[in-house]
């Protein structure tokens, strides 16, 4: 049954920037579409909005209309107003002139980063004209209607249902001319024959039970296009980090795990598995055997010069299939990335030739099967403590929960205020880092597996002080930014270069301030504050200190490192500690470093990043000098 009037209230829709705002400084215009005859689904049926000039009012925006935040009628939140709005074609755009405020300066700077894309749009309908009805769908025509003010939001109304937001505007009864029924129809904007509205008193029942049925229409399919999203995209998440399909069907079967919950059981999944890397798009193809018998004694030898001729060949081979497959031709060799991490059998002990200093007594030390990347993440307490996030390509860029909506008691009746969560991302660049290693000719001509361990054991560690160094002290720029320099990370001061009970205890109170002291929780300091530690009474009389005899710092474990700088200390989660990887370990040999006594110099470099889930998981701590 054809409807005769509908009620109808604000109504919103996402929109666009075309021209975010120019590097000058005094160019504060965005340009932006607002609107377009695409249909948009509503619990009545479809909506399209004419843009002929007779059926849009654009009087208010032209008059100056505010610019707001999340459609939020509070003065503190208006970012601007609009300096002019007009139609072209089937769409309307609109040009909107910044604010010269604080907050909208520094709106601004992230609408021209691109950080903030996502605008929408406020009207009210006066007039609805029915012009198809299909398959028990109508689709109605706005043949007048108003926008009343522009939005800059963080998350635009729902494309596939048109949800919005509360009504700022009274529903209002909206006459709908029906011009399905031929071609006798008088023209709906000369002669709009609108049947009179009745008297709100006498179906007051009547039209309340259609509100309800609407409203209880809308919400319905909301609820299923939010369902429809969030099972695709977790459908999608899966397939594209191998995720277990029965981790995947459960997901999808409980309807309370969201796409961001989804994101960090992926994260967990990956670290807990990081030894399992998915290969298929970036694997060479080598067989197990290929893997187990790659050397790097013989590419070595084979790029120095040193080995016999043919030597080394297979792995030069396979490290060009690398570098052909990753699009790199700089002339580094590339390890294939199933060679990293793929344990190996034959590396069981580890032993070194020459002066003791170097690590020349025989010493044999019993190690378990273990791949490059293991015995990396053994060398470096970060990449021991971090999430692992591997495999990656490009640039990447994971949404987080900065600011969660506040819940409120409401009276009877009263509708529930929208306070919506926050969001933002947590970015990860690639940035190559590494160190170099000098071999001898000597120990490039021992055959020994254990020579093999042992210079993938020097790569190993080279790469772990220096990653630990930068997660630490990184400055930014073109590295890492370490936690010394994230901002939002927690500090607190020692009075003295070794800090007392009290202000280690100082430094969980700031993460535990943070609702952020769950999870991996432990302390990082050199082997000097280890050893002051060790002296530092917890009290008078009970013989204990705070580096206890366990090895932990007040309960909590402690892992030592002599990249710290004397005096500096770090406490936090180091659950929200996130170590990217971006695959293969790029290797540069030079044979001619020093070419009397044919010391070979090799620099392995790897590609990675380091950031913090929250900020404010972390505490850096130390006496301010």
């Amino acid at each position: 049954m054809v409807k005769d009037a509908i009620e109808l209230g604000s109504q919103f829709r996402a929109a666009e920037i075309t021209r975010a705002a120019g590097e000058d400084e005094n160019d504060r215009s965005i340009e932006l579409s607002f609107s377009s005859e695409a249909p948009y689904r509503r619990w009545f049926g479809y909506e399209i909005l004419g843009h002929k000039a007779e059926e849009v009012d654009l009087s208010i925006l032209n008059d100056g209309a505010a610019f707001l935040k999340d459609h939020s009628n509070r003065i503190d939140d208006q970012l601007g107003s609009v300096a002019e709005a007009r139609l072209d074609g089937d769409k309307a755009r609109a040009v909107v002139t910044m604010a010269s405020t604080p907050e909208a300066d520094a709106i601004l700077g992230r609408i021209r980063s691109g950080e903030l894309k996502s605008i929408s749009v406020g009207y009210r309908i006066d007039k609805l004209e029915l012009v198809k009805v299909e398959d028990d769908v109508e689709t109605y025509r706005a043949t007048r209607w108003t926008p009343h003010e522009i939005s800059l939001v963080a998350v635009p109304a729902d494309q596939t249902v048109g949800v919005g937001r509360a009504s700022e505007i009274e529903p209002r009864r909206i006459p709908v001319i029906d011009s399905t029924k031929g071609a006798d129809m008088p023209d709906p904007i000369k002669k709009p024959a609108v049947a009179p509205v009745p008297n709100p008193s006498d179906d007051l029942a009547a039209r309340t039970a259609a509100l309800e049925a609407g409203q209880a229409q809308l919400l319905e399919d909301q609820k299923a296009a939010r369902e429809a999203q969030r099972r695709a995209e977790i459908t999608e998440l899966a397939a594209k980090h191998n995720i277990p399909a029965e981790m995947r069907d459960n997901a999808l079967k409980a309807e309370n795990v969201t796409i961001g919950a989804f994101r960090w059981a992926v994260l967990d999944h990956l670290g807990e598995n990081a030894g399992q890397v998915e290969l298929s798009e970036k694997a060479v193809g080598l067989t197990p055997a290929q893997i187990e018998s790659f050397s790097f004694r013989d590419l070595f030898r084979a790029l120095s010069r040193v080995g016999a001729p043919g030597e080394g060949s297979a792995e030069l081979e396979a490290c060009a299939a690398a570098a052909r497959l990753g699009g790199r031709d700089d002339g580094s060799v590339r390890i294939p990335l199933e060679v990293l991490t793929t344990p190996t059998a034959m590396f069981g002990r580890a032993q070194t030739v020459g002066v003791a200093a170097d690590g020349g007594n025989l010493v044999a030390t019993d190690l378990d099967a273990m791949s490059f990347i293991d015995i990396l993440r053994a060398r470096s307490f970060v990449l021991s403590l971090a999430r692992p996030l591997r495999g990656l390509v490009g640039n990447v860029d994971i949404p987080r929960l900065d600011t969660e909506g506040a819940s409120a008691w409401l009276a009877e009746n009263a509708q529930a205020v929208l306070d919506d969560n926050a969001y933002g991302l947590l970015s990860f660049t690639p940035y190559d880092i590494g160190r170099g290693v000098e071999l001898s000719r000597r120990l490039l001509m021992q055959s020994s597996t254990d020579v093999e361990a042992q210079i993938r054991d020097s790569l190993a560690s080279e790469i772990a002080v220096a990653t630990d160094t930068a997660a630490v002290y990184g400055a930014g720029g073109n590295s890492i930014t370490g936690i010394s320099n994230i901002v939002g990370v927690g500090t607190t001061t020692f009075a003295a270069a070794v800090p007392t009970r009290a202000e280690v205890i100082a430094m969980e109170s700031e993460v535990a301030t943070a609702n952020a002291d769950v999870g991996r929780l432990a302390y990082a300091f050199n082997s000097a504050m280890r050893g002051s530690l060790k002296g530092v009474a917890v009290d008078a009389g009970s013989g204990r200190f705070v580096y206890g005899d366990d090895g932990k710092v007040n309960g909590y474990d402690a892992e030592v490192s002599n990249i710290f700088t004397a005096g500096d200390v770090v406490f936090g989660n180091w659950n929200d500690a996130i170590a990217a990887q971006w695959g293969d370990l790029d290797i540069m040999v030079n044979p001619y470093k020093d070419s009397r006594a044919r010391t070979t110099e090799v620099s392995a470099m790897m590609t990675m990043d380091f950031n913090l889930r929250h900020a404010a998981s972390m505490c850096f701590s130390n006496d301010g000098v």
